[in-house]
């Protein structure tokens, strides 16, 4: 008698329970959205400050020289010469196959 009492029939206590939780749906889903932007401000920037970072550090080391083109079989390069493999691009290193 004290569940009737407190929160009504089973329907009505039914139907609040359902505004509750679709009220809490579209919250949920107003924090997700606005947490998907923000979040990939973020990662954008600070993938384009380390992309930054890494192209400054390839000039400093002289990186971009003709002797570290992008040669047609990446493995091959580097097994003639792996010291200098560093200074390969991504690209290249990226089409070895092992």
């Amino acid at each position: 008698m004290g569940f009737v009492k407190r929160y009504g029939n089973n329907a009505d206590y039914r139907r609040r329970l359902e505004v509750k939780l679709q009220k809490s749906s579209e919250h949920i889903e107003e924090l997700a959205e606005w947490l998907y932007v923000h979040t990939s401000d973020i990662e954008s920037t600070e993938y384009e400050r380390r992309y930054a970072e890494y192209n400054s550090e390839l000039r400093r080391h002289d990186i971009f020289s003709d002797e570290l083109q992008c040669y047609d079989n990446p493995a091959q390069a580097w097994r003639d010469n792996p010291e200098r493999w560093q200074g390969l691009n991504w690209d290249c290193r990226n089409k070895i196959r092992y």
